[in-house]
């Protein structure tokens, strides 16, 4: 795996005429989609007249070390509004404003609009102001299993998930659920199976082609007891060039600035 390393990028906004802050959080394993996720963030930020962005992008780090690492940077900014994506993600001009505006008191988990299975399933996590996460007993094959109060919350916020997925992407996605498969508990087994049998079915060329890589993932999960989290790509940025990409994308933004 390359090296680790981690980034906070800033922009405030040059108008100043908001008091409320978007904090988030972001694990990257070479997508393909950063890029689109970060201009995304800054035109959903700039509708959404927040006073600053922050964002804090853990790259290529173990996936239950980037969760603890993230979960701590949430505590740290209890007072904030925070959202946690993936890099492979992509939110709507209006999705930061929706959640802002949010009333509740606890995490809540929204469904994204998945291109690999073309439906919507759950996938991100919006921690309001004052609500801190407790992630002492969280794992490496569920780092988002949290014993915090949250609520699952139907409703379509605007953000995308593997939208022009790599063939590598759409194996992981399914390798990545099998392994969840047959660890989690048996009332989330059916879940798992409809979004598998999707992803199977939508992609069945890519599948059957790789069935023999497949098989050999899954049989190295459980032999060796490895979480599967693995991009092979050859989109690869580091912190310079994503800081790089970062300002340049602020520059063609009115409302925020580069820091």
């Amino acid at each position: 795996m390359k090296k680790g390393f981690e980034i906070i990028l800033k922009s405030q906004n040059k108008e100043k005429n908001s008091n409320k802050s978007i904090y988030i959080g972001i694990l990257y394993c070479g997508e393909i989609q950063i890029e689109s996720l970060l201009k995304s963030i800054i035109q959903s930020s700039s509708y959404a007249k927040v006073s600053s962005i922050n964002i804090y992008i853990i790259g290529y780090h173990k996936n239950l070390n980037a969760h603890q690492k993230l979960y701590g940077w949430f505590n740290k900014h209890n007072n904030k509004h925070r959202l946690k994506l993936d890099a492979d993600m992509t939110i709507r001009k209006d999705t930061i404003n929706k959640l802002i505006l949010n009333k509740k008191d606890c995490r809540i988990v929204y469904p994204v609009y998945d291109f690999i299975t073309k439906t919507n399933i759950y996938g991100v996590h919006y921690i309001p102001p004052f609500h801190s996460l407790d992630y002492k007993n969280i794992n490496k094959r569920f780092p988002d299993n949290l014993s915090d109060d949250f609520q699952i919350n139907k409703e379509f916020v605007g953000i995308y998930h593997c939208e022009k997925a790599s063939k590598e992407q759409i194996l992981n996605f399914i390798i990545h659920r099998l392994g969840k498969l047959f660890d989690c508990k048996f009332q989330m087994k059916l879940g798992y199976l409809k979004v598998i049998a999707k992803a199977t079915i939508i992609n069945y060329k890519i599948v059957f082609r790789n069935l023999t890589y497949i098989f050999f993932s899954i049989l190295k999960i459980f032999l060796i007891n490895k979480n599967y989290k693995k991009i092979e790509s050859n989109y690869i940025l580091d912190k310079n060039k994503l800081k790089k990409k970062w300002n340049n994308y602020l520059l063609s933004n009115t409302s925020f600035q580069s820091e």
